[in-house]
């Protein structure tokens, strides 16, 4: 599995065709690979997202509040002596452990709603406003 493949698994084997008319509203979920095409004449289409955080911001923002921590910005060791200069597993599942405590902790002191609600939300984009020439 590689990033993606979730969209992926969303993607129908076999096409769907619909027909939409005058008036009609159609809801595509996010993520949802999908085409449209005007059967005749002019068409408008507008899409609207809503902005929402996902898992994987949430997951990004808690390991980016590990970045103060001294011991999360220390190199992970390599075998220099050895042929392949490879990371080891034990190694690798120690430092994993580390990042598992240290995430305990975060999440033990309580209040992470607020940070992580206060911290994306000062990231935000400016949302540029749209004019319609009349």
């Amino acid at each position: 599995k590689g990033p993606g493949d979730d969209r992926l698994a969303r993607h129908p084997s076999t096409p769907q065709y619909l027909t939409l008319v005058k008036g009609d509203l159609l809801y595509v979920p996010r993520g949802m690979y999908h085409s449209a095409q005007a059967l005749s004449g002019p068409s408008l289409h507008i899409t609207i997202g809503i902005p929402c955080r996902t898992h994987i911001d949430f997951a990004h923002w808690m390991i980016d509040q590990l970045a103060h921590l001294p011991e999360m910005r220390k190199n992970l060791p390599r075998h220099w002596l050895e042929s392949s200069m490879e990371y080891r597993d034990s190694d690798l599942q120690d430092h994993a452990i580390k990042i598992l405590d240290a995430l305990r902790e975060m999440i033990e002191a309580g209040d992470l709603g607020s940070r992580f609600d206060k911290e994306v939300s000062a990231r935000k984009a400016p949302v540029s406003s749209m004019r319609f020439p009349l």
